[in-house]
């Protein structure tokens, strides 16, 4: 997640559709990035759960940036994944407030590496039905959740971001937070 407009903002989609790759590019580029891969959702506002940023090590390359401080920074070796490099905003001379704030929008994140990137309009219905792919229920057996995910997405700017290169898709999604 990160912030934008007094609130904040979600990157969802699939395993390796490239959202940490993304939200390090757009961290780097400026936006205050809060979270990786868990954000815990009540009463419309989101909240990042406190995780460094785990990016395959064959993502660095389109992260210049990143690529550069590699060298200093921990990693972790995944079964699967290979290594994973472990970095965090502060490591870019950024903040790193985790802190609850409401949902403003909502990108869903579809890979098309390799390509152009595109922002296209994305329906309330459809941005719903694929956050609920991404989301697991709370384990207080909260009944109410569903409905609370409802007016989240209500009250959201949604949309779907092919995302291919990188820097068109961070510069189209900083455009959409102004």
């Amino acid at each position: 997640s990160g912030l934008a407009r007094k609130g904040t903002f979600l990157l969802v989609g699939s395993k390796r559709a490239g959202k940490t790759t993304l939200a390090l590019r757009l961290l780097v580029g400026g936006c205050d990035m809060t979270g990786d891969e868990l954000v815990l959702l009540r009463d419309g506002q989101a909240v990042a759960f406190p995780r460094k940023f785990y990016v395959r090590e064959g993502s660095l390359a389109l992260l210049p940036r990143v690529d550069a401080l590699k060298a200093g920074l921990p990693f972790v070796v995944h079964p699967q994944e290979g290594r994973l490099v472990a970095t965090d905003p502060t490591h870019f001379g950024r903040r790193w407030e985790i802190r609850p704030a409401p949902v403003t929008a909502i990108f869903l994140i579809e890979p098309n590496h390799g390509a152009a990137s595109s922002i296209l309009p994305c329906s309330k219905i459809d941005t719903l039905q694929r956050v609920m792919a991404q989301c697991t229920p709370p384990a207080s057996g909260r009944a109410d959740w569903i409905a609370d995910l409802c007016r989240t997405v209500d009250h959201a700017d949604t949309v779907t971001v092919r995302l291919g290169e990188l820097d068109s898709a961070a510069l189209a999604i900083n455009e959409l937070l102004r």
